[in-house]
């Protein structure tokens, strides 16, 4: 905890009972948890869990029929010339740890709350059958006029889901926007096929 968020808690105690939790960085589930057990509901957040994790696994296992155990998934961010991947947290977590999709070769590991990221030639070298691509329209006008970015397989196949980057930058780390994602890829893998 920093020392500005016990500033913060400190104000805001002066002005209603105040409770700091630790959330946990790639645990997103603990910290359900941990926000159930504040508000004694640990029940209703164990029964919404098992309903998220079931929900997702049957996304996971259509999109698998549809397109092939073996096929991967890549999802990252367009910012500024880099590329921040999603792996252990916010999309790709929802892709590969709740739904149970593959990875591709070639896929740096998220090992902290950091996203890693890589340069073009870094994308490269990440053979994803399919892409979901995050970007504002400004970054996605750079990424597509660059050769590098042109001459990955995915891309020139048609298998790139773009979107913007707000909301889903942020949407695959709240239970709201995990579970609206659940929802969405498989619709939007299926926009790729037109």
């Amino acid at each position: 905890i920093s020392t500005v968020q016990e500033k913060m808690y400190d104000q805001l105690s002066e002005i209603a009972p105040t409770v700091m939790i630790q959330l946990e960085a790639l645990d997103w589930e603990e910290d359900v948890k941990a926000l159930a057990k504040v508000f004694k509901k640990e029940a209703e957040a164990e029964k919404w869990l098992e309903a998220y994790e079931a929900k997702a696994e049957k996304a996971g296992e259509k999109i698998k029929a549809e397109y092939g155990e073996d096929t991967t998934y890549l999802s990252f961010l367009a910012s500024g010339g880099q590329f921040f991947i999603f792996d252990g947290a916010g999309f790709g977590e929802v892709l590969y740890e709740d739904m149970d999709l593959k990875k591709p070769e070639g896929m740096p590991a998220q090992t902290d709350i950091s996203l890693p990221v890589v340069t073009y030639e870094g994308l490269a070298s990440i053979k994803a059958d399919y892409i979901f691509l995050i970007a504002t329209k400004e970054d996605l006008a750079e990424l597509q006029s660059n050769a590098i970015w042109n001459s990955l397989p995915a891309v020139k196949e048609g298998k790139v889901v773009v979107l913007d980057s707000s909301p889903y930058f942020n949407q695959g780390y709240s239970v709201i926007g995990k579970d609206l994602l659940v929802d969405e890829i498989g619709v939007m893998l299926n926009e790729t096929k037109k």
